[in-house]
């Protein structure tokens, strides 16, 4: 993988406006290395080298889709948080109501336990 991240950064210093080196290095990017940012800003990068309309049209939907992909991790570590403050607050109602419920029951128990004694005397 170094090899390869090498050789691409030695082709993008040789041929700085190759905007295919770069769209290709984008996609190694991604995919490979997992780093959607660098991904972006060498899609930008390539965009700023006048490329052909085939490769305008790359740059644009593989730059959609890394954003998405972004949006939606965000998204989901959002939702994530609010999960677990939600767990915990579920926790700490239900920690309550058994509570209340055992409060609430243990009279009621007591008073069973007491009117038969009344009752037989």
């Amino acid at each position: 993988m170094r090899f390869a991240n090498t050789l691409f950064l030695q082709g993008i210093s040789k041929f700085p406006a190759c905007t295919s080196l770069r769209i290709g290095y984008a996609f190694f990017l991604k995919d490979r290395m997992s780093n959607r940012t660098l991904a972006i800003n060498e899609l930008l990068s390539a965009e700023k080298h006048h490329p052909s309309f085939d490769e305008q049209f790359l740059i644009y939907r593989y730059r959609k889709l890394i954003e998405d992909e972004m949006a939606d991790v965000q998204t989901d570590n959002q939702t994530g948080t609010l999960d677990a403050i939600s767990m915990i607050a579920y926790d700490n109602y239900m920690r309550q109501f058994k509570e209340a419920i055992e409060r609430s029951a243990y009279p009621v128990s007591y008073t069973h336990l007491t009117l038969p004694t009344i009752c037989s005397v």
